[in-house]
């Protein structure tokens, strides 16, 4: 098309006869005349007999949920690869077949399992533990969900952009950044906190790990801190109950639970009782616990 950057992959509409090909498994297959390959090549896919499309559906979902897969590899697995438990690993890979590849499925029976509801504090000092799926491995949210959660915590907005000059380049700002249809829309944060571009398709190209210059943008920023200053807050009161409301208030809002007495109390000192100083430093409490492990790490 005349846009650079497109490319529009369709079955040429001229007749050329039947076409012999093989199949990635080895196994031979015509497509007749006037039929699509990319049917003929989908319904091999999906065989009931076909370990490949089911395998390494399963082996990525588990992975992306838990950070460690069910085989060896995620972006090279082969029939070879052995399975960590090969009997979990059989079992879903039956049921997601037997579902007929639904994908909601999968989630809804590895969410529901015990294996996934694990706390991770527990004890993993033996490396079998984690290998095995004894304990939910504790890993740094990924960029997307994270700047989603400080927007929705803030009550700001993002602008996503292409890097490349093209035409409609710019989101409408309620776009959250999980669902952002092109690897070349994005910004500054999503590119420093290890998003993929999207180049191969392989796993390996999201960097997960924590590093200094994310933990700066976080505790020093003029991103985040006028997020903060912008934040949409309840209103405060020169009254202490009000203050030890805004305080449970912003724990539920930013980790979803109740804060312990010790916090409370902490933080109860921390500013003084008058309203005008005490609205200065609800962004303050804010900031602190978007900045605690407990809110950057999936746990």
């Amino acid at each position: 098309t005349n846009e650079w950057k497109e490319e529009i992959v369709y079955c040429d509409p001229c007749k050329t006869g039947e076409i012999r090909t093989v199949f990635p498994d080895g196994q031979k297959a015509l497509v007749k005349d006037g039929e699509d390959p990319r049917v003929v090549f989908a319904d091999w896919l999906i065989r009931p007999k076909n370990m490949f499309f089911a395998r390494t559906f399963v082996n990525r979902t588990w992975n992306w949920i838990f950070g460690l897969p069910l085989y060896e590899s995620v972006d090279n697995l082969s029939m070879e690869s052995k399975a960590v438990n090969p009997a979990l690993a059989r079992h879903l890979i039956l049921s997601f077949e037997k579902s007929g590849f639904d994908n909601r499925a999968l989630l809804r029976e590895i969410f529901n399992s015990s294996v996934y509801q694990q706390s991770s504090l527990a004890d993993a000092s033996d490396a079998r533990v984690l290998a095995h799926f004894g304990t939910y491995p504790i890993r740094p949210l990924e960029a997307e969900p994270l700047i989603d959660a400080i927007c929705q915590i803030t009550g700001t907005t993002e602008v996503y952009t292409s890097t490349t000059p093209e035409p409609y380049t710019t989101l409408p700002t309620c776009e959250d950044a999980v669902a952002i249809p092109d690897g070349s829309i994005t910004t500054a944060f999503l590119n420093l906190f290890g998003r993929s571009p999207r180049d191969s398709g392989l796993d390996a190209e999201r960097e997960r790990g924590p590093n200094a210059g994310q933990r700066m943008h976080l505790l020093n920023s003029s991103h985040i801190r006028n997020k903060l200053e912008r934040g949409k807050y309840p209103q405060v009161t020169s009254q202490v109950e009000g203050k030890e409301s805004l305080i449970v208030h912003a724990f539920l809002r930013v980790l979803s639970r109740y804060p312990t007495k010790a916090e409370n109390e902490l933080l109860r000192q921390r500013d003084p009782k008058d309203a005008k100083k005490m609205k200065h430093g609800i962004p303050e409490i804010y900031w602190a616990l978007i900045n605690s492990e407990e809110f950057l790490n999936r746990h």
